[in-house]
């Protein structure tokens, strides 16, 4: 399972950044992912969006949900099986949402390989049992003493 998460910073060509063609380019690699047998790529933002950051969860709305899935937020049964199409539906869905309701633009996650081909591989691909996954620690900050 490979994870991107692209979509930072728009197109400025003071920086020589004429396009962010990140994500369409990645999905142009479609058929030679699905040549790799147990590969899926998780992008965080479809061609043409932006991967959006958040002061408030403290990382990219993607690499949060990601996390919060793996840790087993995105296990669906009584089995404690997080998959990887698990993670992805997840990560994606809640991507989606919190975009619609946080930022001006949409962010949806894609899955390479994609449709039906990528979610068969993505199921077959057990990441973790939610037993295994330590709670998150909440950052440590330094409050200085006057």
């Amino acid at each position: 399972v490979l994870v991107l998460d692209p979509g930072r910073t728009p197109a400025n060509a003071v920086y020589g950044q004429l396009a962010d063609d990140f994500a369409a380019k990645l999905g142009a690699l479609n058929d030679d992912v699905k040549a790799c047998p147990n590969l899926v790529v998780m992008c965080g933002a479809a061609a043409g969006q932006r991967g959006w950051e958040s002061e408030e969860l403290g990382t990219t709305a993607f690499a949060h949900f990601v996390l919060r899935g793996i840790q087993g937020e995105a296990a669906t049964g009584p089995a404690d099986v997080i998959t990887a199409r698990m993670l992805f539906e997840y990560a994606r869905d809640k991507t989606a949402d919190w975009a619609s309701e946080n930022r001006p633009a949409a962010q949806t996650p894609f899955l390479l390989p994609d449709g039906e081909d990528g979610l068969a591989v993505a199921a077959a691909i057990n990441l973790t049992t939610r037993a295994t996954v330590p709670p998150p620690t909440p950052p440590a900050f330094a409050v200085p003493d006057d």
